[in-house]
């Protein structure tokens, strides 16, 4: 098996990126599966100079399993299709695209289709922004399908357009303070 570790100096550069772009920290989690990060709007606990307080942070897999890669696609791309050495960065701007840009449903009693298209254009975003920080101008890896499903989710969240809205959090798109430290410190493999 072929993993890509998260070490000291990847989370140092990631941490202080988020902290200035999105306003969240980084912590670093042991995946069980296959999942190679996440961004956890309900938050982690921070000590702060006023206390702890709970605020949104993004995870990062403290291992990536490269053998695992193979065929994964997002709704709308292939996620394979990041090259190795940017791996990392990709997962890392996947989740910061959903803490500075995710739709949140608004209105009470929306059904699961509603759900559906707001989780996936959510995803859709994710990687059009990560994609776009790691890859530049090279063009999107639509998987088959890619497109025209990507053209059905948006049909789908213009209707529910005034139901929509942005999850937010007190420092969305605000540095965060470095003051702020996270009390799960992370906790790194050998270099890969």
């Amino acid at each position: 098996m072929r993993l890509l570790a998260m070490n000291p100096r990847r989370f140092a550069y990631f941490d202080a990126e988020a902290r200035a772009v999105a306003g969240v920290a980084v912590s670093v989690f042991e995946p069980t599966d296959n999942r190679m990060g996440y961004y956890n709007r309900r938050g982690a606990v921070y000590e702060t100079p006023q206390g702890d307080a709970l605020h949104p942070v993004v995870m990062l897999a403290s291992v990536i399993n490269l053998d695992a890669l193979k065929g994964s696609t997002g709704p709308e791309i292939r996620r394979d299709a990041v090259p190795k050495d940017r791996l990392y960065a990709y997962v890392f701007a996947h989740e910061i695209g959903h803490a500075l840009h995710d739709l949140a449903i608004i209105r009470d009693g929306m059904n699961e289709s509603a759900e559906f298209a707001v989780t996936a254009r959510n995803e859709m975003y994710a990687d059009r922004f990560a994609w776009r920080a790691v890859m530049g101008d090279e063009p999107l890896p639509y998987r088959q399908g890619g497109k025209v499903y990507a053209e059905s989710v948006d049909r789908a969240i213009k209707k529910l357009g005034h139901a929509l809205g942005k999850f937010g959090h007190p420092n969305r798109g605000e540095p965060l303070p470095d003051s702020w430290k996270l009390k799960e410190k992370p906790v790194f493999h050998e270099a890969a």
